[in-house]
């Protein structure tokens, strides 16, 4: 980007000095070095300058040419435009199914065991209608999770997110203060914590996920299919991204600036890096989840094997929604388990199928409850590179382009001056302010102009009068 000042509370005065310095060098009778004589021609004296209005980088209209202007000289090609196309229709909630399986977790169901009246309950759901045909008959399969998937996906979720993911011990906790200017109220102070000592199930977690704008995103991508790619606002906030994914880090290109997760931070926009990193990956997460969910409901093997053991697990109650909510949160958690194969993927740099089916799925029913990081590491390494050509997924880039488009592009603006001033005053200068950077500015001249034969007597007079005069002229930086 190109601009006057922005540090060391340089501003418009500063820049009508050295405007005034160059002109009066210019209108110089003997320019600096020669050795002709030149006669004063034009007569100026007494110039005066006065900057009447300045425009600065941020603001909307300067910003995006000189954008656009980088963007041409990068020769960067937009290679995103049929991302949102591979979005499905519709998804599924799960809400209820959750919320009936934290009752079963939460022990609502365990008087059932002692008394047994479960065994000739009626079929109801929660509000006492009957529950549709499901698959809640018992099972003629045999148990085969190895295990009680429930309890242990609860307990691996314990240690967070990030670390079924990628290695924690190398993620940067770096903060990146806010521009006083931003005017973006501090939504990245909010804190997404848990009453001390309360006891989270399965189901817990897994609403919490989803309530993570994840179906949400979803909903907004199938509406972004629909706009049209020249409006304004698209358009924008495509350039922005290209510009953005040359110049800034992400946690699987590292670049030398402060910021290690400058695409995420202006997704995401919190204060440390490590949690820009994690709400990424939560949404990531969430929305594969959604789609990896889509082939496991399909599923006939999938759902036998999961009834089998919500039988186990649930069958004492004797109520079918109960039976059918627990073996909905397996499937979910083994799409939870199969999401968490793909976001490694992604953070490795890899291309992952956007719909999954029997051949591109990679956790096995058995191994729902012996996953671990390695084991979700050791499936991601068979998807290819995202860079191969003709791969048949997209990578981390383009997930990151579909969260960036659901950001206002007056958010992402703001942001993207708040990673530019943050990387220059660490580097060159504290006192940088990049709203101070003067990229046009009008001047209004005064000068006295003499004529050149005004001494004559015949020119003298009221007729004959050379006062003063004025010139407003205009410049600024113009990106070719």
């Amino acid at each position: 980007f190109f601009a006057y000042g922005g540090y060391d509370g340089i501003d418009a005065e500063d820049l009508n000095m050295e405007f005034l310095e160059i002109l009066e060098k210019n209108l110089a009778a003997a320019p600096e070095g020669q050795e002709r004589f030149y006669g004063d021609l034009y007569r100026f004296s007494e110039v005066a300058s006065e900057v009447m209005e300045t425009g600065t980088l941020m603001e909307k209209k300067v910003f995006y040419e000189q954008v656009r202007g980088f963007l041409k000289r990068q020769a960067v090609k937009k290679v995103f435009g049929k991302t949102t196309e591979k979005i499905p229709e519709n998804t599924t909630s799960a809400k209820e199914k959750l919320e009936i399986t934290k009752d079963y977790e939460h022990g609502k169901y365990d008087e059932l065991k002692e008394d047994g009246s479960g065994e000739n309950a009626e079929s109801t759901d929660a509000a006492g209608e009957e529950s549709p045909a499901e698959s809640t008959t018992e099972s003629t399969v045999p148990d085969t999770a190895g295990g009680n998937p429930l309890s242990v996906f609860s307990e691996m979720m314990g240690n967070g997110i990030l670390s079924l993911v990628c290695d924690e011990t190398n993620i940067s906790e770096l903060e990146i203060p806010k521009r006083e200017e931003s005017g973006e109220d501090l939504e990245g102070k909010k804190q997404e914590t848990t009453a001390e000592g309360e006891e989270r199930g399965a189901a817990d977690y897994l609403s919490e996920l989803m309530e993570q704008d994840s179906t949400d995103h979803i909903h907004k991508m199938q509406e972004l299919k629909n706009e049209s790619t020249g409006g304004t606002g698209m358009s924008e906030k495509t350039e922005l991204f290209l510009y953005a994914l040359e110049q800034l880090s992400d946690y699987t290109k590292p670049l030398d600036k402060t910021a290690k997760y400058g695409l995420e931070y202006l997704i995401a926009g919190k204060e440390k890096e490590n949690r820009n990193l994690s709400y990424v990956v939560n949404r990531i997460l969430a929305m594969r989840l959604v789609l990896n969910l889509a082939y496991v409901i399909s599923s006939p093997e999938l759902q036998e094997k999961s009834l089998a053991t919500a039988t186990v697990l649930a069958g004492f109650t004797g109520l079918p929604p109960v039976i059918s909510a627990v073996q909905y949160t397996i499937l979910m958690i083994l799409a939870f388990e199969e999401s968490c194969v793909d976001v490694t993927a992604l953070l490795e740099g890899r291309a992952v199928p956007v719909l999954k089916n029997a051949t591109n799925f990679k956790m096995k029913y058995e191994e729902i409850c012996i996953c671990s990081r390695a084991l979700f590491q050791k499936k991601a390494s068979s998807y290819p590179a995202a860079k191969k050509i003709n791969t048949s997924g997209i990578g981390y880039h383009e997930y990151l382009y579909l969260l960036f488009l659901l950001q206002k592009e007056e958010v992402l603006r703001s942001r993207t001056g708040d990673l530019i001033q943050f990387d220059l005053r660490t580097r060159y200068n504290q006192t940088f302010t990049i709203h101070t950077c003067i990229c046009s500015a009008y001047y209004k001249l005064e000068y006295q102009n003499g004529a050149l034969f005004s001494s004559l007597p015949f020119l003298s007079g009221d007729n004959w009068s050379f006062g003063r005069k004025n010139q407003e002229v205009f410049y600024e930086y113009k990106s070719k």
